[in-house]
């Protein structure tokens, strides 16, 4: 706004723009057609000020729009060496879902699963304390070792191989002092 001073009803100075208001407050106690004049004037005045405000938005907005029109072939310039890598990676994709697939792990869920390798490592613990187990327990628990010895001997003729191999004999008879002594720690266990 151009601020110049004007004199105001009261003799005070006023700013245009109050000055303008004033001048038609009092055009439009003028009756009907002087509010329809001031209002004319009040519209042209500021159409006039928009006008002065508007063509640096205008120069802006242009070139605006000129850096806009150029943007889709320097984005295609840019992307492009992208695109070509993700076609790539397609192609190769495409290619490797069309070989028959080898499968390495176990699927238990949509995102779960177990490899192989840690099946394969489980199944070894698991077999490595069963045979540790299975050669404790025959020291510690007599009817264990029993058991066992029951499952592993399958006739009279292994049972003959292992009094001969452990006693050295070849009639298959345990020795007279070796029966005795297991007889006398049955019949404790027994008594028990």
């Amino acid at each position: 706004y151009k601020r110049s001073p004007t004199h105001g009803p009261s003799g005070l100075i006023l700013l245009r723009p109050v000055a303008d208001f004033y001048s038609a407050v009092d055009k439009w106690n003028g009756g009907e057609e002087a509010a329809r004049e001031a209002q004319k004037q009040i519209t042209r005045r500021i159409r006039e000020r928009d006008r002065e405000c508007y063509p640096p938005f205008y120069e802006r907005t242009d070139s605006l729009l000129a850096a806009f029109e150029s943007v889709p072939g320097k984005l295609l310039l840019a992307i492009e060496p992208h695109l070509q890598q993700l076609s790539k990676q397609l192609e190769a994709s495409i290619e490797l879902a069309k070989q028959p697939r080898q499968m390495r792990a176990l699927y238990l869920g949509s995102d779960r699963m177990l490899s192989l390798a840690f099946l394969s490592g489980c199944a070894a613990f698991v077999l490595f304390f069963g045979v540790l187990i299975g050669q404790i327990l025959p020291g510690q628990f007599n009817s264990w070792s029993v058991w066992q010895a029951k499952r592993l001997i399958d006739g009279p003729a292994q049972m003959c191989r292992v009094v001969n191999g452990e006693y050295g004999t070849d009639d298959c008879l345990v020795p007279g002092r070796e029966r005795d002594l297991g007889l006398r720690i049955i019949a404790r266990e027994d008594r028990r």
